[in-house]
């Protein structure tokens, strides 16, 4: 009697139980069923955000290394954001060097080209870097190539923004800056050049300006010594070897 007792205590409880369920579920289902979706889809999508992210990551850094030509930097820095800033010092510090080739080589119009490519990253760098390191690097940039360009104002004015940007944060930018400002009185004076000197020389051996020495002329006036006689040398009679007796 009590086994049956319970056995339909039992079933009154499920039964209720299904019946409340089904109650809330025909009220609150769609709710729970769509926030579950959202959950799903909100934590699928999570996943495949990073994937993504770490993806361009790679690819932005294999093209930065891959990247040897000016040109090619500037691509990679106005393509990928993440390394916009190393792209550009990178491209300004090739662009700077490749002036300083031009100019040594005697090519006036290929350094303007390279400077202008360099003073155009450094400006990136100097003007909207994303830490105060690459801010440094733009105005130090920019000061070496007002210094080509002869733009000793301009040069200064770097100078002057690095050594206040700086601080004591960066003790050894400022130092360097304040190294610059000191050379540019030095580096605007024209250099001074010794006055040339005639290092010629005649076909005769002698140095320029140089008086030959007077040759004594031989009038046959002067006492020579008698030639003396050629030395006598006796004949010496040698016995034939191949008649000893004679």
């Amino acid at each position: 009697m009590d086994s049956d007792r319970r056995h339909e205590l039992e079933t009154n409880d499920l039964k209720e139980f299904l019946d409340n369920f089904k109650d809330f579920w025909e009220k609150h289902g769609n709710k729970l069923l769509i926030t579950l979706i959202v959950v799903l889809g909100g934590y699928a999508g999570y996943g495949w955000y990073n994937k993504w992210k770490d993806d361009k990551i790679e690819t932005a850094q294999k093209e930065l290394a891959g990247a040897t030509s000016v040109d090619a930097l500037l691509a990679v820095a106005n393509e990928h954001d993440r390394v916009h800033d190393e792209a550009m010092r990178r491209a300004g510090d090739l662009a700077l060097g490749a002036a300083r080739s031009s100019l040594f080589e005697g090519s006036d119009t290929t350094a303007q080209k390279s400077l202008k490519q360099a003073g155009s990253a450094y400006t990136a760098l100097a003007d909207r870097g994303k830490t105060v390191e690459y801010q440094l690097i733009g105005h130090e940039g920019l000061a070496q190539v007002a210094i080509m360009a002869s733009e000793w104002d301009e040069a200064k004015t770097h100078y002057s923004n690095l050594i206040e940007l700086a601080g004591e944060a960066h003790p050894a930018q400022a130092a360097r800056a304040e190294a610059g400002l000191s050379q540019l009185d030095l580096l605007k004076q024209p250099l001074a050049f010794a006055p040339e000197e005639d290092f010629s020389f005649d076909f005769d051996g002698d140095s320029p300006g140089e008086e030959e020495p007077d040759t004594p002329v031989d009038t046959g006036d002067a006492d020579t010594p008698d030639d003396e006689p050629d030395p006598v040398v006796p004949e010496i009679d040698l016995p034939d070897p191949l008649n000893p007796g004679g």
